[in-house]
């Protein structure tokens, strides 16, 4: 695939997220001092404790701060943003018209999950496109409460709603280096298209 994508991409941006490994005092500390986003206190209160397995979890606060900082920057943006976690690769034979294509084909939605995880039955946020409507909608909705991952999933886009799913071999990313090629196994980054 080519490094440079075609002329209907309007911006490739690489994002910062936020490393939780920087904050030795845990979700306070990193509540803190993180620069990423401005938070309601409301939002300050949830991620302070926010939760995985029952333990307090810097690193799931640093991915919902990276995740809610592209949606902030989707929401300004007419048209759609893929988002990209730093563990996401291409899939060997995606070519960029694949990922504009999968990536903008749920109009209806506005979201569409672009690894196969969400889709089978793991769960991950390492890639999905969203529209500028549905970055608005989640950045009204997610109130830090809940790990950003199952909170997509389980609450906002389930695998059964129509169209956030494409057929796996549609796929055009996978999560991590090493994958199963069945569909389902596979800094944060944004490619825009209107």
């Amino acid at each position: 695939m080519s490094r440079t994508p075609p002329e209907g991409l309007s911006k490739v941006e690489f994002a910062m997220g936020v490393n939780a490994r920087q904050y030795g005092g845990g979700p306070a500390e990193l509540l803190k001092y993180q620069r990423l986003v401005n938070l309601t206190a409301e939002q300050q209160k949830n991620g302070g404790s926010l939760k995985t397995q029952g333990h307090l979890s810097s690193g799931s606060l640093a991915c919902a701060l990276g995740h809610y900082s592209i949606w902030q920057k989707a929401a300004q943006h007419p048209g759609w943003t893929v988002v990209l976690e730093d563990d996401a690769s291409v899939r060997p034979g995606t070519d960029w018209n694949k990922i504009v294509n999968v990536a903008t084909s749920n109009k209806k939605i506005g979201f569409v999950w672009l690894e196969g995880r969400p889709c089978g039955p793991g769960w991950g946020t390492a890639a999905y496109s969203l529209s500028q409507s549905f970055a608005k909608k989640l950045l009204k909705l997610y109130k830090f409460d809940k790990v950003v991952d199952g909170w997509l999933l389980e609450d906002v886009v389930p695998r059964h709603l129509p169209g956030v799913c494409p057929k796996a071999s549609d796929m055009p990313f996978m999560h991590g280096k090493d994958f199963r090629d069945d569909g389902l196994h596979g800094g944060e980054s944004e490619i825009r298209s209107d």
